[in-house]
């Protein structure tokens, strides 16, 4: 699973989940690096699980914060 997930977020530039710690929550995720040698931080967007549609965590959400991590700091990759 893990292995299937790197190779996802390499392809992607994100990372979600629709419920995989509770089922009510769905979130993407992107990491941020803020220069060459910092730490990496995480940005994500957390919503209930009634509030979007299956899919937009995928099309919507998660290409939108890599797009903004990548303006930010240039991505991690």
């Amino acid at each position: 699973m893990l292995e299937r997930s790197l190779a996802e977020f390499r392809q992607l530039r994100f990372c979600y989940s629709y419920g995989d710690l509770r089922p009510d929550i769905y979130a993407a995720a992107v990491p941020l690096r803020r220069g060459a040698h910092s730490e990496i931080l995480v940005m994500n967007c957390v919503v209930q699980s009634y509030q979007i549609r299956s899919g937009d965590l995928e099309r919507e959400i998660g290409p939108r914060l890599a797009a903004l991590a990548e303006s930010l700091d240039g991505g991690v990759r």
